[in-house]
């Protein structure tokens, strides 16, 4: 059994090499995301065809376009993957990791089927911890929440970790969106700013020098006015920020694709996941991120500021996808 290992800038890119040099069913042995770079062991598939599944023991996928066939075993959580939204390309990656694992792992029924299955997921979602950035600016399309998102990191940082913080906005375009966020400012005590044209964010983040944690709203755009977007980036090109990218969960895999391009200049390197609570099948969003290899670091699901969000942790979002449980 010959190894090879892949190292690529992300999960997409990685999987792509190891199925032009190793074949479209090379096995996945191992994933891991580290240093901003994905890794993939995988070796070629040397199983004897006839040692495959027939149609005839095993159930068709669901009607979504995916003619994969999976012994029964694996089947269940595939189909209940597939409910969750992953896409049928990253299920046919855990299928192929299992085999490459143990090949019996999924011909019967097996108790540590669920616990390997959480464990190689696990190990695909790309999360980061959320409270090493002294600025973060949340940047997204229109409506997915960026606003409300600011506001529960804003009283999480001042009120559970106690960090002198600030808040800034270069969101002067909706009517009452600087508003929303004075009223939490003055709530919580903390500085407040609103930068009308780049030289004022410069000057406020120089008055802010002694805060331990800065937050910059900035004004939802639409994916498809790029020009508006390479402006407001070109505004935030000089500042040492962490841009953390917005993204509704409840979006479908097209445009959440469109919207990542178009806010790519920003050069994300972070995502927050909005309204995790208004979607049945937040798999979408989650194939996204691991495909693109784009460490998630929080997730919202509700309105209430600040209880509504948690911190992304990929053991929680892969039990969530195989056994069903919503945090």
């Amino acid at each position: 059994m010959i190894l090879r290992k892949v190292v690529a800038k992300n999960t997409t890119e990685a999987l792509r090499r190891v199925e032009r040099e190793m074949g479209a069913d090379a096995l996945i042995i191992e994933t891991r995301h580290e240093n901003g770079l994905t890794t993939v062991i995988a070796r070629k598939n040397e199983v004897d065809k006839s040692d495959k599944p027939s149609s005839k023991t095993s159930r068709p996928r669901s009607d979504t376009g995916n003619h994969h066939r999976y012994p029964r075993a694996f089947q269940d959580y595939a189909d209940r993957l597939l409910e969750h939204g992953l896409s049928d390309r990253l299920i046919d990656i855990l299928h192929r990791s299992l085999e490459g694992l143990d090949p019996l792992l999924i011909r019967r029924d097996n108790p540590a089927l669920p616990v390997v299955l959480a464990r190689v997921l696990t190990s695909l979602i790309p999360c980061r911890s959320p409270k090493t950035e002294t600025i973060s600016v949340l940047v997204g399309p229109t409506g997915v929440g960026k606003t409300t998102t600011l506001a529960k990191l804003l009283s999480k940082s001042v009120l559970e970790d106690g960090l002198r913080c600030a808040v800034l906005t270069l969101d002067s375009f909706r009517v009452g969106a600087a508003e929303q966020l004075r009223s939490f400012a003055e709530v919580l005590d903390v500085p407040f700013r609103i930068a009308f044209q780049p030289g004022d964010l410069e000057n406020h983040l120089a008055e802010l020098a002694d805060c331990e944690k800065i937050f910059i709203d900035t004004t939802g755009r639409s994916p498809r006015d790029p020009g508006a977007i390479a402006d407001m980036a070109q505004a935030l090109a000089h500042i040492p920020a962490t841009p953390q990218l917005c993204l509704p969960a409840s979006a479908r895999r097209r445009d959440l694709e469109l919207a990542f391009d178009a806010f790519s200049c920003f050069e994300p390197r972070q995502l927050i996941l909005t309204k995790w609570d208004e979607t049945f099948a937040p798999g979408e969003a989650l194939s996204f991120a691991i495909e693109r290899g784009l460490p998630m670091t929080w997730i919202t699901n509700g309105q209430r500021v600040p209880e509504d969000i948690r911190p992304a942790r990929a053991q929680d979002l892969a039990q969530e996808a195989i056994l069903g449980d919503r945090a």
